[in-house]
């Protein structure tokens, strides 16, 4: 039985043999087995040399290269070849990644507006539409609710297409808020409005419908709903298509949300009008829109009116008829009481001259006797003044002047 001795002795003359090589040496390794396949010839063309020697005399004029000088070139040309084609490689990607990016940076902004679909387009439209209409080239505040409503999708996506947009430089963000009350806030640059302004110009030209104005491609915008598909107002019934949203254009309504309240089939246009303005009436004079606070305006009027179909008056409202007719008997009434304090000065001015004139036998003639006895001077001055306005200035006054006073 062997002892422990011989079982050392045994295991240390057993050479190590590595199994495999590490990803970052591979290339010294690949190096060294290139070294020595080349000694392993190099020494068999010398034992060939060697042997051809002993039979054969050398030849004085033939100059045997020296072997080491040759290894030692081999390996160097071997060391630097082996990293030149992995820098060339490396180089090589590199240079693709590079003119990729060239080409998307090089990409003009009406060709990725042309390629922009579904939630991109239409928030992308929306914040065209709101820079268009402020006259700059800022959104303002843009609450996340108006662009899921329009979008009719989740945040979450909303917040994944405007970063699509931000990354094809169409649009780029402003300081905003996050959180509660939060709000987004968009810019142009003046290349993308440009493009963006170019871009509609083409699409009316390319429309069938000669009669649609840009404006109205702007409301089939709002008007899309979440399988990406644009619904054209046309198709609303007459009585829809007369009803006034102007009181709730502040907000963001428009026609498209006619369409979506239309679709749902149980709503009637005239309670949607009266909805319009009772919301309306709210919003400026109740202050509702501090109230809200869970949604925004246009979020919260179209959720009341999908789940109960009309927006009830408030209890001080005000329809718009009555409320211009109101205005109107208030304004005449101001102009009529200012008509009268003036016509009433001018006859206070005249009787003053009229009764200057008048001597006093001439003034006791025109008082009732019952009233000169009574030594009063009010009284008296007063009986005389309704005498004056009585027969006096009918006929000293401007035909005009009478007409309107009588009027």
């Amino acid at each position: 039985m062997p002892d422990i001795d011989s079982l050392l002795e045994k295991a240390s003359k057993k050479k190590f043999k590595k199994s495999s090589y590490r990803p970052w040496n591979y290339m010294e390794e690949i190096q060294k087995e290139e070294e020595e396949k080349y000694h392993q010839q190099e020494v068999t063309n010398v034992t060939e040399l060697k042997h051809d020697a002993v039979i054969q005399p050398a030849k004085p004029d033939i100059n045997i290269p020296d072997i080491q000088d040759t290894k030692l070139n081999i390996s160097n040309t071997i060391k630097e070849s082996l990293p030149k084609v992995a820098l060339t490689e490396s180089n090589q990607i590199k240079n693709e990644l590079r003119e990729e990016k060239q080409e998307t940076s090089s990409v003009s902004p009406l060709y990725s507006i042309l390629r922009l679909s579904g939630h991109q387009k239409t928030i992308f439209a929306f914040i065209l539409e709101r820079c268009l209409s402020r006259g700059l080239l800022s959104s303002g505040m843009i609450t996340s609710e108006m662009l899921t409503s329009i979008t009719n999708t989740s945040l979450s996506m909303v917040n994944t297409s405007i970063q699509r947009l931000v990354d094809k430089k169409l649009v780029f963000r402003e300081n905003g808020k996050r959180g509660r009350g939060g709000f987004y806030c968009f810019g142009l640059s003046p290349e993308v409005k440009d493009a963006a302004i170019e871009y509609r110009r083409l699409a009316t030209l390319d429309s069938t419908e000669s009669s649609r104005t840009i404006e109205s491609q702007m409301e089939d915008f709002d008007s899309t709903r979440i399988d990406g598909r644009k619904f054209s107002t046309s198709g609303l019934p007459q009585e829809w298509e007369e009803l006034d949203i102007e009181p709730l254009k502040h907000i963001g309504f428009s026609r498209g949300h006619l369409v979506q309240l239309f679709k749902q089939g149980d709503l009637e246009a005239q309670s949607i009008q009266d909805s319009i303005y009772h919301f309306a009436y709210d919003l400026k004079y109740n202050n509702k829109g501090a109230n809200i606070t869970k949604s925004s305006p246009i979020g919260y009027f179209m959720g009341i009116l999908k789940r109960s179909a009309i927006y009830n008056a408030p209890d001080n409202y005000e329809s718009p008829k009555d409320r211009a007719l109101r205005e109107l008997v208030e304004q005449k009434k101001a102009e009529k009481e200012k008509r009268d304090a003036m016509i009433k000065e001018l006859i206070n001015m005249a009787f003053d001259d009229w009764q200057a004139k008048l001597s006093q036998e001439e003034k006791d003639q025109l008082i009732p006797e019952e009233i000169r006895k009574s030594r009063l001077t009010g009284a008296k001055l007063a009986s005389l003044k309704t005498y004056f306005t009585e027969n006096v200035w009918p006929q000293v006054a401007p035909k005009e002047l009478m007409f309107k006073a009588e009027g």
